[in-house]
Formats: C-alpha cells, structure tokens, sequence
C-alpha cells in the first residue's frame, strides 16, 4: 500500500520551496490554503504556529502510474518520518532517473518536491 500511494503524492516544505528571498511572501497559511509562489503550486495540509512553515501536497498528478522502484535491491532510503531524507538517499544513487521512476517524476516538478514517508502519508490521512 505504501508504494501505490506514494506514486500519487508529492510533497514540499513551504520553507524550502522558495528559490531566492524576492519570491518569498509574508502570507501566513492555513491547512487547505492554495499556495503558489513561484511557479510552485500545492494546497498546503500542515502549517507551524507562525503560518509561514509548513508542507504543501503537489496539485500535479503523472500522466501514467509510476513504479516507486524498478529494482528489487534493497536502499537506504528507509527512513519512516523524512520523505525528504528519503528522496536525498535516492538521488544519490547511480542512474536513479531510470530506476526510480516516481522520484524521478516528483523532482521533476521541482527540486524540493519528494515522495512522502510513511509518517507523512499518515498526517495527509487524518487531514
């Protein structure tokens, strides 16, 4: 299951997904909000008490379903909080455009979106 939802969801932290300081705004946020800066596009599904940390889920979808993994080896990319730490160990991997399409398809979008982690597909759940 975990596989099968990851291919559907990207996710970014609004802390990290401005490219320079003349793109960030003074907006605070709240969970449903639309958020567009930039070029990037998500609705924003979890905010800091401040309203200008957070995380947005992607509002593109791929064309086609994308397998997480063309291998059956095993990574590091292991860890069950950070999608973020994951995509970082993914990255690092020879030829990972090939061999993990899903990766490849959300850094696409932009290069701070990654696939979410487990513990972040259950925050999206109870949203």
């Amino acid at each position: 299951m975990r596989k099968i939802l990851s291919l559907l969801l990207c996710l970014l932290s609004l802390a990290s997904c401005n490219k320079d300081a003349s793109q960030q705004t003074n907006k605070n946020y709240k969970v449903g909000d639309l958020y567009s800066v930039g070029g990037v596009m998500g609705i924003v599904y979890k905010v800091d008490n401040t309203g200008k940390s957070g995380m947005i889920i992607s509002l593109h979808e791929p064309e086609t379903l994308l397998a997480w993994s063309r291998e059956l080896t095993t990574t590091n990319a292991n860890s069950q909080t950070s999608g973020s730490l994951n995509m970082s160990t993914i990255i690092s991997l020879s030829d990972w455009q090939t061999k993990y399409p899903a990766f490849a398809w959300c850094q696409s979008l932009d290069k701070n979106w990654y696939l979410p982690s487990i513990e972040e597909l259950k925050e999206l759940a109870q949203v």
